[in-house]
């Protein structure tokens, strides 16, 4: 009877001790898991920057027309869009919903038409 005592007991230590553990490696992955998505954040919103100044300079009479700076504000667009796929991978949301301002004024305007219709 002790035997079946002893291990159930040391089968409560080492479930407790593997849950710990568990506990310990999943809260550090989402904290760095997180560090990634907001520094993606960042730099979409920085790379957003740069695409509309390169936008300005191109519109300006001095280079409006110029083959390469049209190809790098093609481009800019384009790493832009691919960093807002990779940024739509993650699921960590930290509890809250996300929404881009377009869908959202999008969202706002359906709602609009919706109420407005019936």
């Amino acid at each position: 009877m002790e035997i079946v005592i002893f291990v159930a007991l040391l089968l409560i230590v080492a479930s407790v001790s593997i849950n710990a553990l568990l506990f310990w490696y999943i809260r550090g992955f989402i904290e760095r898991s997180s560090l990634v998505f907001e520094t993606t954040n960042d730099m979409l919103g920085s790379l957003d920057d740069f695409s509309a100044h390169l936008g300005h300079v191109h519109e300006l009479p001095l280079f409006y027309g110029d083959e390469t700076l049209a190809g790098l504000l093609q481009h800019s667009k384009e790493v832009v869009q691919e960093i807002k796929e990779y940024k739509e991978g993650f699921v960590f949301n930290e509890g809250e919903v996300l929404f881009d301002e377009d869908a959202k004024d999008e969202t706002e305007e359906e709602k609009l038409l919706f109420h407005s219709g019936s």
